[in-house]
């Protein structure tokens, strides 16, 4: 699917206001209420709109620790990859993983109430996997900018 100026800014309404309405985004992108909604269903069908979501505020709900985990593998098989990729997809306390190049394989951005429910995560959950050979955690002091927008260029 091409995308052109007008999807761009539709992009950009969607994802700074996920419950904006068609006939806002209309006005903001200079096209009509059914125009704007046969795009958007468009994109959604093409995959480049992927889901709605809220953006919870971790404070407000007991997430007072964040933690930045830094994983090497045993090996670099195949097998031992995946395991752990798919590993990863069942603790919900991940909230990012990412397979990366340089020092170490993979990312980690893990949520906790507190240090001793990240330590309880660490020593049943993390500990466990077999393909694990050295982690390093980094506990965030302050989060300086966190966002879901891609930077569009309209």
């Amino acid at each position: 699917m091409e995308i052109d100026s007008k999807d761009l800014l539709i992009l950009k309404s969607l994802q700074e206001d996920s419950e904006i309405s068609n006939k806002e985004v209309a006005h903001s992108a200079g096209l009509s209420i059914s125009t704007i909604f046969e795009r958007i269903k468009k994109m959604k069908r093409a995959g480049i709109i992927k889901k709605q979501v809220y953006l919870l505020n971790k404070k407000k709900l007991g997430f007072n620790l964040v933690v930045i985990i830094s994983v090497s593998l045993k090996n670099h098989t195949k097998e031992y990859i995946h395991e752990f990729m798919e590993e990863m997809k069942k603790h919900p306390e991940i909230v990012e993983c990412h397979h990366i190049s340089g020092g170490f394989d993979f990312s980690l951005k893990v949520v906790a109430k507190n240090i001793e429910k990240y330590q309880e995560f660490m020593l049943n959950k993390i500990s466990q996997i077999r393909s694990i050979g050295h982690i390093e955690s980094y506990f965030v002091m302050q989060e300086v900018k966190f966002t879901t927008s891609l930077p569009l260029e309209v």
